[in-house]
């Protein structure tokens, strides 16, 4: 029996499947589409508005990643390309933030939010990529690192509390092989 389980909670086809969910918990979107959300009287529609599909937004991001094999690449050396390309644009975008940012603390500058989303979008974009190529699951990359911060931070952050972090418990958080 394939059981459907809230990706915190952990609570099983019951009506607490989305306990907390003020607290959004990140809850994959299969589970709203083949459950009824009794907490909600079925009504999804409420709760996708704040929800995505992350393994269709990868698939929909390799659909307009360029066509490395007109490149002639060997496969090593295309699984490195697309890496590198990832990285590369995660680093390109997030300095083009930082660029967004910089124009309106130091050149007084109104924050251009429609140029924000878009590097946003591109990050995502990257982000996607990288993860299609290393087989990791977006949405899995996102709720261990919430878990890994719950553990940095048990109530909210302090600066105690960043200063004094258990490495070791947050590196094992994430060695468990489950993305």
């Amino acid at each position: 029996m394939n059981e459907k389980r809230c990706c915190k909670c952990k609570n099983i086809n019951n009506s607490k499947m989305f306990c907390n969910f003020k607290k959004m918990h990140y809850v994959d979107i299969s589970i709203l589409e083949s459950e009824k959300c009794k907490g909600f009287n079925g009504n999804i529609g409420f709760l996708t508005e704040y929800l995505i599909d992350f393994e269709a937004y990868k698939k929909n991001a390799i659909k307009t990643e360029c066509n490395y094999d007109d490149f002639g690449y060997t496969e090593k050396v295309l699984h490195n390309k697309r890496i590198m390309h990832s990285i590369i644009g995660i680093s390109t975008e997030s300095g083009e933030l930082l660029g967004a940012l910089k124009k309106n603390l130091f050149y007084g500058k109104e924050l251009d939010i429609v140029n924000i989303k878009e590097e946003i979008g591109d990050l995502f974009w990257y982000v996607a990529v990288l993860c299609d190529e290393l087989d990791i699951s977006l949405q899995k990359v996102l709720d261990k690192n919430i878990e890994k911060l719950k553990t940095r931070y048990p109530n909210k952050f302090t600066q105690v509390s960043a200063l004094n972090r258990d490495l070791e418990k947050e590196r094992g958080i994430l060695e468990v092989d489950d993305y």
